[in-house]
């Protein structure tokens, strides 16, 4: 078994009801970073004990509406996604570059699709359209919503066929009605193996604190190798980075240094890894097993990072040939990540670029480190968040 990420973006929009080794241009990946820091810290409020996210699929979808977009509506959605720096034209060059790149990745499967669903009647706008296929890899096909199981049924069999069948029945045909006009869906899909494999053999059950008073029994791995890693004695958070075999891609934990240092940690993603210097130290690291699914609505968390417009009254004009009335009614996102001894088969991650990283004479006795609490994890490529989340309970 290897590991593998997968995001899975659902976007409806519907008439009114009653309501990387790319190189990125200098601070890029650092924007997008924050960002991605920003939506963690507002799906912290309502989210389940455990949580997997991706703000790469979300940020992706968002670019290209907001290409599409005119006026307010453009303007919120850029801002929250801290592209207002940039022109439209370096916002397609950056996403066509990273797609032409991640199709090459070598030791490395990672595939991202974009199909727009359009009612029967209705159009893309040409401009749009060609800006939509050349880059953002996206697909345009006409449904009919009047007939929403046999919608529903296709949305699902495309999804699960981009997501190498791990995300099945997206949707319900109670998700449509005759008022839907569109329907955005976005994969992504990640699988890597890690560069240094942990020992299937070392694999034990042990010891997992929930919390100060619940502890369970985990199927605990064991690695010893020389690794990234460093310390935030302010917080009191250990940073672990494990690569997999194509080297810009890795593995990144969070470890508070005990529970009363969870909330700051979660809440403090930014300072902790802005400046860091990680070091390479040989250490024998205790990592659990695990896999995680969410289901999020994403429309709360971007309402309170400034995007309101899309959801009301959006000006689309550059996008859909539509009568007014059309708006945003859901986002919805379902991410799947596993991580095992061999590698990850997930969805996104979290980081921020401008570590620092220095060499370090490896020490003959390994410094050990036990994920046997609370703690946050992202995958990252090229410094970019591609996913993240968190696990508070087994």
């Amino acid at each position: 078994m290897k590991s593998v990420c997968l995001f899975l973006l659902l976007v409806t929009f519907a008439f009114g009801k009653n309501v990387h080794p790319y190189v990125a241009p200098d601070g890029e990946a650092e924007r997008f970073n924050e960002f991605n820091v920003e939506l963690f810290e507002h799906l912290l409020k309502d989210s389940k004990p455990n949580m997997v996210y991706s703000a790469f699929s979300l940020h992706k979808v968002l670019a290209m509406i907001s290409l599409g977009a005119k006026g307010e509506t453009a303007v919120e959605i850029k801002k929250a996604l801290r592209l207002d720096d940039g022109t439209d034209q370096e916002i397609k060059d950056g996403y066509k570059a990273f797609s032409d790149e991640i199709k090459e990745a070598k030791h490395l499967t990672m595939e991202t699709a974009i199909k727009a669903y359009v009612a029967e009647g209705l159009s893309i706008v040409p401009e749009m359209e060609k800006i939509a296929t050349h880059y953002f890899d996206s697909g345009v096909e006409h449904v009919n919503f009047n007939k929403p199981e046999e919608t529903a049924a296709k949305i699902n069999t495309w999804v699960e066929k981009e997501t190498h069948h791990k995300i099945k029945n997206l949707i319900d045909k109670d998700n449509i009605d005759p008022l839907t006009r569109f329907i955005l869906a976005n994969t992504f899909y990640f699988k890597g193996d890690f560069k240094h494999p942990f020992d299937v053999l070392a694999t034990k059950k042990d010891d997992f604190h929930n919390s100060k008073t619940e502890t369970v029994k985990v199927d605990m791995m064991k690695l010893k190798a020389s690794v990234l890693t460093a310390v935030d004695s302010n917080i009191g958070v250990r940073i672990v980075s494990l690569p997999y075999r194509n080297k810009a891609a890795e593995l990144v934990i969070l470890l508070p240094d005990d529970f009363d240092k969870t909330d700051a940690m979660e809440h403090s993603i930014t300072k902790i890894w802005k400046g860091k210097n990680l070091t390479q130290e040989y250490i024998e690291v205790h990592l659990p097993k695990f896999r995680v699914e969410s289901s999020l609505d994403m429309i709360p968390p971007l309402k309170e990072m400034g995007v309101s417009k899309l959801f009301s009254r959006p000006d689309l004009s550059g996008m859909i040939n539509a009568p007014p009335g059309i708006f945003v009614e859901t986002i919805k996102q379902k991410t799947f990540v596993d991580v095992n001894e061999f590698g990850t088969e997930a969805a996104a991650a979290t980081s921020v670029e401008g570590v620092i990283r220095s060499e370090h004479i490896p020490r003959e006795t390994p410094l050990v480190i036990k994920v046997n609490r609370p703690f946050v994890f992202g995958i990252l490529y090229d410094g970019v968040c591609l996913m993240a989340g968190k696990i508070h309970k087994f």
